[in-house]
């Protein structure tokens, strides 16, 4: 289990004081779409979402979510193909209290599991309801729990944020990892209802860990063991596409552990978890993004590009080659490129252009 203490996070200065920076945007790895857009028929949700730069020069941003019906309600967000929340949630877990003791304030990211009964230093039932979040003054300062999330289609999502808000109630938080070519594109909430209370056995997969260590620069750690039994409440997401990133996690267990920490039950001799797109997908991010670029340009920016690097993925191609192909017939250079993006000073950019080219 980790410890407190030594922790450092790409973002961690510019809060000073206030806790470490939720960075749950996974750059690398693609979603998986198991429901076409508009496909699921969700029951309409009285939370709405809202995202501004809180500090583009370090990539972090700033969610607003606000209930504007007149009953409490619980939600979960599919953003950027993928659920917040669904990337790198067990080293959240495994940093902030009360999984691990020391680490609140500035030490940890101040998230937990819903828990069954109170437990000192995390967030718990009240009344047998998830309660609503708490605004600790700043966005800075301020996080969500934790729960299992099952499917319409019986699948389940062993890691996702709950957004629980009471009528009229605002609340914001940070997550860093963003920049201005890939900023977060919400893609809708979800209303999500108390599901099982009790043991619970959770576990996951370790490329998670290692993937948020690739991104970051830093060398956390998930929770131990791994899978662990926890008196958590699950979730049902009522009318939810089940998209997320290809990890394999172990399946919940809806009672204790039934084997303690050793082998997983994952395969594991491939080095990466990412399986060949569909190529229909491809073409649907392509003509959503056309469908949707008069209303909301920006997010059919990103539904292009997220096209452009399926189709990339799924016949093979190196991207190294298809720039400089895609360059080449437009009459630009990798040089000409690198320096029009250097005169917007978009650092980030420039090293992550670089990179292809190594």
């Amino acid at each position: 289990m980790r410890k407190g203490g030594i922790i450092v996070s790409v973002v961690r200065s510019l809060i000073g004081s206030g806790k470490l920076v939720v960075e749950d945007f996974h750059r690398s790895l693609r979603p998986v779409r198991y429901s076409l857009p508009n496909q699921a028929q969700a029951p309409l949700s009285s939370v709405s979402v809202s995202w501004s730069w809180y500090d583009q020069s370090q990539g972090v941003v700033e969610w607003t979510f606000t209930n504007q019906g007149s009953q409490r309600e619980s939600v979960i967000l599919l953003r950027n193909g993928y659920y917040f929340g669904g990337a790198f949630a067990p080293v959240y877990l495994a940093n902030s209290t009360p999984i691990c003791p020391t680490c609140s304030g500035s030490n940890g990211f101040g998230t937990s599991w819903v828990y069954m009964e109170p437990v000192e230093g995390g967030v718990s039932l009240v009344n047998g309801e998830i309660p609503p979040l708490v605004d600790h003054g700043s966005p800075e300062l301020n996080a969500p729990p934790m729960a299992p999330v099952q499917f319409p289609n019986g699948q389940w999502l062993n890691f996702a944020f709950i957004f629980t808000l009471n009528p009229g109630q605002t609340w914001s938080m940070l997550e860093g990892g963003f920049s201005t070519l890939m900023p977060p594109y919400p893609q809708g909430v979800y209303p999500v209802s108390l599901w099982y209370v009790g043991p619970t056995c959770v576990g996951y997969d370790p490329q998670r860990v290692k993937d948020w260590d690739t991104q970051t620069g830093t060398s956390l750690q998930g929770y131990t063991p791994n899978p662990a039994t926890f008196n958590i409440a699950t979730v049902k997401a009522l009318g939810a596409p089940y998209d997320i990133l290809p990890f394999n996690d172990p399946p919940i267990q809806l009672s204790a552990c039934t084997q303690q920490p050793s082998p997983q039950p994952q395969p594991q001799p491939q080095p990466s978890p990412s399986p060949t797109p569909n190529p229909t997908q491809c073409i649907d991010d392509i003509l959503q993004a056309i469908a949707t670029y008069q209303t909301n340009p920006t997010e059919a920016t990103q539904l292009l590009v997220q096209g452009i690097i399926c189709i990339i993925d799924t016949l093979d191609v190196q991207p190294d080659l298809f720039l400089e192909s895609f360059l080449r017939a437009h009459g630009v250079t990798v040089e000409e490129l690198l320096k029009a993006v250097g005169e917007y000073d978009v650092e980030k950019v420039k090293a992550l252009v670089k990179s292809w080219f190594k």
